[in-house]
Formats: structure tokens, sequence, C-alpha cells
């Protein structure tokens, strides 16, 4: 069951509206926990029904309750209810049933007499032989499920009802068998149905004897305040005899119990039939098969009740006496075999246990372990007493046992001990190999962190030797046909030596044999995945829908194996590390990553259930959430600002950080969860001095900590590249924080980081680089040949990400925008940004981050018209629709906003040197504020949008058809308020020191219009300097301020 919050609490159902057309007189009868159950009328045939709904909308659900109903049908007998009808109406699963106009048995045993207790016993043991004959294990036989009816003569008549566990077992032969998960009521469990194992027609037989039991006791065999200690009790524990419990019952009848309840299924009976026969021989007053064991105590009352034995029995004695005598040479021997045999129960018990609790439904099984835990501290403490004959056998129990909970380096060192103590049965060589297998995992991931290759190569091959080569001899020589599938053996084999396919089609065939081993499902997913890491690096054409067909499989076969073992921490581990990678793997591709992150985050969450402390869950969690909040800041999709995203990253990322101190992926995390933040305030004009301070503090506290590794270094480049957007907006050099994390990035290469993602982030260093060169008119055409050489590199090594197609067009603009600016022809450099669109389009489609770049591109287009004096308005078309759709998609990215108003300033240029005025001359700065007045917070660090609303201000004057209104004063105050806003920003913006030098020259024309000449005066004279620092500040403005410097140097 998945943990509240993920799931609604189920509602009761409505009755679907076939069924309420096809029925009368439909009433709620009962409800649990999944199920409803409601009466009503049949008027066809005149009959009372029960109607059975599911509360849940879960295909699982639907497909057990039309199983059920296959099932019960099947089976006709007078003491199983019989099924009228059922499929699936309204969307809505169904069951008709006879209406039972009884009770259930739990609710009628205080009223009933031993006979009739026996007689209601024999009616359903018969009839659950009557579903065995036809291969069925109801798997879920208890009180509950046998409901009893009055009959007219006085008689009861049972029912057994709820066939949703049954199972199929074969052709009738009666001890077929077949793995099954734990499904069932704990307390009337048979001890390998708690354990997930191999059932049959036996394992009903045990659930009638728990039944019987409670009918003569009046509590079930194993009674406690949890599921999971039934569940260990079963694993460990013989029931008690009903006369312990204070159950006053004859001997044959508690004899008849007890076999039921016999823990080896070969000691129980070996059919329903069997059973309801010795029950009818008891009734006949008859002597039973079934026998109870009989103590000496008990032997030795007999022999002195019988006096003409006494004599004979004391010679039997006296000769046994001298048999002890000549068998206590043997008796360590034997001492020792009973040590071996019960230390292999309690081993296997813990095992039970931990296998029990994984297969429960979704819980923290940290309370499983602790008792698992505990049981081993005992074991340790006899350590230190044991004999030389018992110290095998001891760490032979404590090492399988630490291996239930986890413990792996405790498990290797006990499990060697007992090899050296010279115990070792083959179930020791499968645990020890298993537990270097899981070993070499660990130390695997470690080793791949190393940068330099050959020392690399020379740990993998250390760590190849210590683990993997040992662990799969030892698997070979463990008799596998008595542990697992031996298909299971050759699928761990070959999943180790690499040979993914084969150990996918092992894995599968081993679950097939064995549908309980869950472990060999997760191996097939694992393989799956593995196959998939070999598409991405095949360089085909088709490699991701071959991928992404196999990442696919992957989790469909980790699903099934949750199925089964619904708490298995280390399977939903893997779920949630599966999810993250397929959710990386499509937003490299170029897909949105929300539909796979949903699928993902419920594997984590139920990861941090099952197992809420583990360090390493807990860093499977941030890593997801931390690369899903960058990729919606980075890559921006549709919908509100990811501002909860991003804090759960950073908060999961935090948590996991000191419960991984010594795990650089996890300082790795962190920073990308503040990253992620950082973009989010990036995008919004906010300079992100906090999430930048702590970043720069968590990947140098990395690089310290793990100076041989290069991926932390590779990510503090990224942040100085973010921290390169926000000095260009403050307007001082970036030349030197570029150096820097240039720098980084060889240092990181050099270590191991990723060539091709190196290549991207240099790329965006450049890109940043190349807008500070346009602001100071300095030509960026060096640095943009650099980023579209780090581009190819990097598309060469990992062909297929949409990123490098994207920030090639955006290397196009800028150096489309330098030729502008130069009063050259911006059309070759355009036309290779279409280009780059074009191929984005085809690996990304719809990206609205590629809209930014589509309307710049066709926004310098429009302003090349403009100069060339020809209409723009098909490109403001194409510009203002791009803008548009990004604002619409992403309203909390800036510069769709920004590209709107710059839409908006062109046309009114456009307007201007056509000659058109307006009346009011205010439509131009008013359009401009409606776009851009909602960002101007007093975060706002980036000072375009004031400068955007200053040359509004000035272009509406221009508009004006009389500069001495109080409209022409308004706007002239408003323009220089924002143009200082701007300069507050960044003193050395050029295109704001140039809109303040226009603005006096408009000051100068509505003072003279005011004949104000001294107003006039002070006008020109501020007018020089503004416009001269201007073109100080970017020499090519020099050509576009030349008729406004002549202007303002006039006497």
């Amino acid at each position: 069951m998945p943990a509240s919050g993920w799931v609604e609490r189920p509602q009761r159902p409505q009755v679907p509206l076939s069924l309420q057309a096809r029925y009368e007189d439909i009433r709620l009868l009962g409800e649990g926990g999944v199920g409803v159950v409601y009466r009503a009328h049949d008027p066809r045939l005149g009959r009372e029904v029960a109607v059975k709904l599911l509360k849940h909308g879960d295909p699982a659900r639907h497909r057990r309750l039309l199983r059920e109903a296959r099932a019960q049908a099947r089976v006709h007998h007078e003491n199983v209810c019989p099924v009228y009808d059922a499929g699936e109406v309204d969307g809505e699963p169904y069951i008709v049933m006879q209406f039972v106009e009884g009770e259930p048995l739990w609710r009628l045993s205080p009223r009933l007499t031993l006979t009739q207790k026996v007689e209601i016993m024999r009616a359903v043991s018969a009839a659950m032989h009557a579903a065995h004959r036809l291969g069925l294990v109801h798997r879920d036989l208890k009180p509950g499920n046998i409901l009893v009816e009055p009959q007219a003569g006085g008689g009861l008549k049972p029912y057994i009802v709820d066939f949703g566990l049954a199972r199929e077992v074969g052709g009738g032969a009666g001890k077929e068998t077949l793995g099954s998960d734990v499904a069932g009521t704990p307390a009337y469990m048979a001890p390998e149905q708690a354990a997930g194992g191999r059932i049959d027609v036996r394992t009903d037989v045990y659930s009638l004897g728990a039944t019987l039991y409670e009918l003569l006791s009046g509590r079930p065999p194993y009674v406690d305040d949890a599921p999971w200690k039934i569940l260990a009790r079963i694993a460990s524990e013989e029931p008690a005899p009903l006369r312990s419990v204070g159950a006053e019952v004859p001997a044959a009848l508690e004899a008849v119990t007890m076999t039921c309840l016999s823990r080896e299924p070969a000691r129980r009976y070996g059919s329903a039939r069997a059973l309801a026969e010795d029950l009818q021989r008891f009734l006949e007053g008859q002597r039973v098969g079934a026998r109870r064991p009989l103590t000496i105590a008990r032997m030795w009352r007999r022999l002195r009740r019988r006096k003409e034995l006494w004599a004979v029995s004391t010679l039997v004695l006296l000769a046994a006496v001298a048999v002890v005598a000549v068998l206590w040479v043997r008796s360590e021997a034997d001492a020792a075999a009973r040590l071996a045999q019960e230390l292999g129960r309690e081993a296997a018990g813990m095992e039970l246990l931990m296998r029990s609790a994984y297969q429960m439904p979704l819980h923290d099984v940290n309370r499983e372990r602790a008792l698992v835990r505990e049981r081993l501290s005992g074991l340790e403490r006899r350590l230190s007493d044991a004999g030389r004959a018992a110290q095998g056998p001891l760490h032979y129990a404590i090492g399988r046992g630490r291996l239930s909970v986890g413990d792996l380096e405790e498990a290797e060192a006990h499990l060697e001990a007992a090899r050296a103590a010279g115990y070792a049965p083959a179930e020791l060589d499968y645990a020890l190999g298993t537990t270097l297998l899981k070993l070499h995992g660990r130390r695997y991931l470690e080793v791949h962190r190393i940068a330099d290759e050959a020392e690399r190569t020379a740990r993998l091959a250390e760590i190849d030797a210590r683990y993997q080569a040992p662990a799969l001899a030892l698997l070979g020589q463990a008799s596998a046909g008595k542990l697992e599938p031996l298909a299971y053996g050759e699928a761990l084999r070959a999943y180790y030596a690499g040979e993914f396919e084969e150990a996918r089609v092992r894995a599968a065939e081993a679950f097939e044999q064995s549908p309980m081993l869950f472990e060999a499902k997760r191996l097939e997913g694992e393989a799956l995945a593995g196959l998939s890491l070999r598409d991405w690096t095949s360089g085909r054409p088709d490699a991701w829908g071959v991928m992404s067909a196999r990442l696919e499989a992957a989790q469909a076969a980790f699903q099934t194996a949750e199925d089964v073992a619904r708490s298995d921490p280390e399977l939903l581990r893997a779920a949630c590390l599966l999810g993250t990678r397929t959710m990386f793997a499509a937003r490299f591709h170029g897909e949105a990553p929300r539909p796979r992150f949903g699928r993902a985050r419920v594997a984590c969450e139920k990861a941090v259930i099952a197992d809420p402390l583990n360090p390493l869950t807990l860093r499977a969690r941030a890593d997801l959430h931390a690369l899903y909040a960058y990729a919606l800041a980075g890559d921006p999709q549709p919908g509100e600002a990811p501002e909860r995203e991003v804090r759960d990253a950073v908060r999961f990322a935090e948590e996991a950080l000191p419960a991984n101190p010594n795990e650089l992926e996890a300082y790795k995390t962190l920073g990308t969860a503040l990253r992620a933040q950082m973009l989010l305030e990036l995008n919004r004009g906010i300079a992100p001095r906090a999430s930048v301070r702590r970043a720069t503090e968590v990947y140098e506290a990395g690089i310290a900590k793990f100076p041989p590794y290069g991926s932390a270094q590779e990510s503090l480049a990224t942040v100085l590249a973010m921290m390169v957007r926000v000095e260009r907006w403050r307007g001082v050099s970036v030349e030197p924080t570029v150096e820097r994390a240039l720098a980084l990035l060889d240092e990181g290469t050099a270590r191991g980081a990723s060539l091709s993602m190196s290549d991207a982030k240099r790329a965006t260093l450049f890109l940043e680089q190349g807008y500070w060169l346009l602001d100071k008119g300095r030509s960026p055409e060096e640095v943009m040949r650099r980023a579209l050489e780090a581009l190819r590199a990097g598309e060469a090594r990992s062909p297929g990400w949409h990123g490098f197609a994207r920030y090639a067009a955006e290397a196009h603009l800028i150096r489309a925008m330098d030729a502008q600016a130069r009063g050259e022809s911006p059309q070759g450099a355009l036309a290779e940004a279409v280009t780059a669109l074009r191929l984005l389009e085809v690996s990304a489609p719809g990206m609205a981050v590629a809209r930014d770049v589509e309307g710049m591109v066709a926004l310098v287009e429009a302003r090349q018209r403009v100069r060339d004096g020809r209409d723009p308005g098909e490109p403001l078309r194409r510009a203002r629709g791009a803008f548009a759709a990004g604002a619409a998609e992403v309203p909390w990215v800036l510069s769709f906003a920004v590209g709107l108003a710059q839409v908006e300033l062109v046309a009114g240029a456009w307007a201007v040197s056509q000659g058109k005025t307006t009346d009011d001359g205010l439509a131009v700065i008013q359009a401009v504020k409606e776009k851009l007045s909602p960002w101007l917070v007093p975060d706002l660090a980036d000072p375009e949008p004031y400068v955007l609303l200053a040359e509004a201000c000035a272009l509406s004057l221009a508009q004006l058809p009389r500069r001495s209104s109080e409209g022409a004063e308004a706007l002239l105050k408003e323009g220089f308020a924002f143009a200082e806003m701007a300069l507050m920003r960044n003193p050395r913006l050029a295109s704001a020191l140039a809109v303040q030098g226009r603005l006096f020259l408009l000051q100068v024309g509505v003072a003279q219009a005011a004949a104000n000449p001294i107003a006039a005066a002070e006008a020109k004279r501020q007018a020089y300097p503004a416009l001269m620092s201007a073109v100080l500040q970017n020499p090519l403005l020099e050509r576009e301020l030349l008729s406004a410097l002549a202007e303002a140097s006039r006497e």
C-alpha cells in the first residue's frame, strides 16, 4: 500500500448505473479496506444477490477481483458461495454472488458447540478439496472468509468466499507447487507462504488448521501486536499446543489440529480431503489418523499405570542406560550437529523474517532489522564462550543474518570465519558469493570516480580480483538446485561479466521458474538498464528509440519485482535510480522530464519509506529532485515557476549531505540543487547571491575533500558561468571569472570529468562573454569561434543532445548582433542561427527556451529592415509570436517580456521614421510598461528592463505632436527615473547612458517650447557628457549617436 500522501484515501464507490438498472433495492451490506459489498434483488430471477465492488481504481486490484470471480465460479460445491455474474461496467469491475443470509464464522464461533465447529470445518475442508482438484489454492482461508447460514431444520451451512488470492497449481495432482509472493492474512499463513516460498494444497491445510485452532481456543496460533511480529514468530517458533493455551478439547481433536499446523508440509495432511475424513472419524467416535508426539514423561506415566509391564520397563531402562554409556563418546559430535542445525534454523529464521518484511505492504523495515540485529548480538555474545566445534556454525549464522540486513562488511568477515573454521556448507558458498558481489558493486562505484585512467583501470582490476572473481567461483560451487533456480546463478554470473543480454534471458527464466524470486526480476531490469547504456553510446541513429524501449522494459521488470517485494529497500532504491536515469536520458534527448519524474518520485519516496535513514536512499532521492529542478530551471517547461520543485531539491540535498559526508556525489547533488535555485533567480533577472555563495562553498568543500575527482571542478565552473551574467549586469569585467572557470574545466577534464559536458559548459562561458563584449562594442567573433568549436567537439562526443544546437543558434545570434552594431549585414549569421534552430526543433520540438533565440533572430532582422528603410512588419510578427508563445508557456522568465518590449520599440521606431505621431504619444510607453512593469521588483538586478522603459519614454516623446504639453514633462521625468535605475545597477552601461543623453536633448526641446532657455541650456550641457560616456563604454554607438552628439555640442 503506498504511503499516505501519495494516494488518496479510498472512497466508497457508487454502484455503476448499468448495475442499478439490472438490480433493485440495492443496500450497503458491508465494506473493508479495499472492497464494498451491496445486497440487491434480482427481479429477473427473483433472488437476493450480493454485489462486490472495489474502492480503488488500481488495475492490479481490478484484475484480482475478476480473477476471484473466475476462480470461485469454477468450483461447484455446496459449501462454496456460487458466482452468478462478473465483469466490468462503466469502468468498474464487479462480482455478483449468492446472498448468504448468515454471518462470518469468527462472529458465530462463541455460540457454537464443539460438534458444530467440527462439522463446519469438515464441510469447509471437503469444499476446499473440490477447489484443490481443479488446481486452485485459496491462500487466504480464515474465519472471516467463511460465512455460515442457518438452515430450516436447525442445521448450519458454511460457505467459502473471497477467492481473490487463489492461484493455479497444476492439473489436480495435489502437490504441484508454484512460487508466490507474501499474500494473505499473517495469523493464518503457513510458514512457506509467509516466506514467499513454494505453496501447494497443504498450504491451505495449514490455514484450515489455523482456523480450527481459533474456533477451539478463541485465538489464532500466533498472536502479537503487529503483523510483522506474527510473521517473525511463524518463521522461528512452533505453535503452542491447543491445551497449553487453555483450550479444553479432546486429545484426538488436538492431534488433528496440530497435524495441520506442522511446520513442514510433509508432516501435514496430504490433502484437505484427508483432513475432512479425519474430522468425520472424530465426529463418529472413531480413532483419528493424526497422532500427538509423546513426551518421555507421558510415556513413563503410562508404564507406571500398567504394572504388568513394570518389570519389563525396568529392564528396558537399564538397557537404555547402557546404550547411553556406549554412545557417550559420540555425544560431542552429536551436540555439534544439533548446534549446526539449530543455528542453521536461526539463520533461516532471520532471513525469513527479513524476506517476509520485504514482501509485506510498504513500511519501514528497520523495526524488523532491529529485531534481527538484536538476535545477532545474542549470537555474537555466544562466540566468546563457544567451543571450537561451535565457532563455524555460529559465524555462519551471524554472517547470513548480517547479509539479510545489509551489513555487508560484517557478513563477509563472519562467513569467511566460518570457512576458516572448516564449516562450509553449500549455502555458505552462496551467501558469501552474494555478499562479495554486493561489495563489488559498492566498490565499483567508488573506484569509477578516480580521475586518472591508468589508476582507475588498475583499481578496477583489483576489486574484480578481490570480489568479483571469487564471488562467481563461489556461486558456481554452490548447489544452485537447492538454493535458487540454476538460471538465477547463471544470470548473476552473466551480469557481472558484462553479458547483459544473457543475464536478461536467464533472469527472466529464473523468475518464470520461481515467481517468488523477486531478485531475478530485479536482475532482469538491471540487465535491461545495462543494455540501454550501451544503446546510448552506440552512435546508432535510432539509439534513443531503442534505449527508451529498454528503459521502459526495465521499469516494468522492477514493477513486477515490487509486486512481490513491496518493502525491499534495495529494490525500491534501484527503481528510484532507474527512474532518475530514465528522466535524465529523456531530457538529454529533448523530451519533457515531468512525466518520467512523476514515476521516479513515487519510487524514491517508497524507498525512503522502506528505509528512511539509509544514506544511499536519501542521496538517490536528492539526486532525482536536484536533476529535475535543474532541468525545469535550465530548460523551462510550460507552467508556473518551479519554486516548490527547487525548494524540495535543496531540502532533500541538504538532508542527504550530512548522511553521506564521504561521498562526492552528495556534494554535487546539493550543488546541482543550488544551481537550479540560481537559474530560477537569474531567469527572473535577480542576482542569486546567497545561492552562489552556498554553491561555491559546497563545491570547494567537495574539491578539497576529493581532490582526485574532476566533476566538482566542472560543476563549479557552471556556477562561475552564472556569476558572469551577474557581473555583466553590474558592468564589471567578466574576463577574470571566465578565465578562472575555463581553468576549472581544464582541471576537471584532466581529472576525469565528462568531456562532452565540459565542452558545453565552455560554450556557455563564451556565450556570456560574448554578450559582455557586445555591451562593450568589442568584437565577439573570436570568442564565438571558440564557442562553436567547443560545441562541435561536444556533439561529436555525445551526438543527439539538443543543447548543442541551442547554444550554436545563440552563438550565431551574437555574431549577427555584432555585425549589425558595426553597420554590416547580419544576414549570413542569421541564416546560420536559423539552421541551428531547425536542428533544435527536430531534436527537441517545442522547447520554450528556443523561442527566445527564435524571437531575437527575427528581431535583429526587423531592426535591419528599419535601418534599410524597409517595412519590418513580417519579422516583427514572427518575433512577437515567438516571444508571446514563450511568455505564455513560462511566464516566470523575464527574457520573453524583454523581447516583447523590444518588439514594441522597433515598431515605434519604424513609426517615427515614417513621420507618424499619435495624439498623446503614449502608445509605446504604455505597451512597454504593460510588458515590463510586473518585473520591476527591488531585487531586480538586470538593468535592461529599465533601459527599455527609458527608451520607450524617449520614443513616446518623439511621437508627441506638442512637446510643451504636461505629458511631455511627465514622460521626461519618468524616462530619467528609469535611466537612473538602470545606471544604479550598472553605472557603465552604454545603452543606459545613451538613452539618458537622448532624454537630455529631448528636454532641451521641451524647455524651448515652454520658453525656458535656462532649463534648455542646462539640459544641453548635461546631454553631451552622457552621450560621450556611452561612446566611451561602447565605441560602436558613435555611428548611432553621431547626430545626437552634434546637436549636443552645437552652441
